[in-house]
């Protein structure tokens, strides 16, 4: 067996439950969650095998800040343990059957918009990466530092309009649960 394996995420913004998934699925196989990158490379590292649960919850708080400690004692509270944390996005696990972070419509809701402020932030992050790029790639006077500008902007301003997605799939769901009009079961 390998020590570490790299998966690729799904896409937090438009489907986090794809990735909570995955990590159900690699813990099963033996493979534990130790962390992310930005690109959504996640890395998991060889342990025991396990059924367990995942959550994936967004915050306005990071890992470094005063209260983060407090925060995790929350969810440890309920059975959830913390598992790491990648900007505001914090990762947890627990036995299968420990009951949901969110177990309301109100508290799903409230996750759905996180995770939209969690995409208005890589939008403006990704769409003036991308801008800058193709600018710079029009100004560079050589055609081939031009096109990897270009082609480098280009895919930045794809992860942008990835994030302007989820920004409106996730306010639209927020909406739903509010008025009662949908349950999310799968989301925890």
């Amino acid at each position: 067996m390998r020590n570490f394996k790299f998966k690729f995420g799904n896409g937090l913004a438009l489907d986090a439950h794809k990735d909570v998934k995955l990590f159900e699925k690699m813990a099963k196989k033996g493979y534990a969650l130790i962390s992310v990158n930005s690109w959504g490379f996640y890395k998991f590292h060889a342990s025991e095998p396990e059924e367990c649960a995942y959550s994936i919850d967004f915050s306005d708080i990071e890992d470094k800040d005063e209260g983060f400690r407090h925060y995790a004692e929350i969810f440890a509270a309920g059975g959830w343990e913390y598992v790491m944390s990648h900007c505001s996005i914090h990762y947890f696990k627990a036995p299968k059957g420990t009951p949901p972070i969110y177990s309301d419509g109100e508290s799903k809701a409230e996750k759905y918009e996180n995770m939209k402020k969690t995409c208005i932030q890589g939008f403006i992050s990704f769409g003036i990466a991308a801008i800058v790029l193709f600018v710079i790639g029009e100004l560079v006077l050589t055609r081939s530092l031009s096109i990897i500008f270009s082609s480098v902007g280009g895919g930045l301003g794809g992860i942008a309009i990835v994030m302007l997605w989820g920004i409106v799939k996730n306010r639209k769901v927020a909406a739903r649960l509010r008025d009662g009009n949908e349950s999310y079961e799968d989301c925890n």
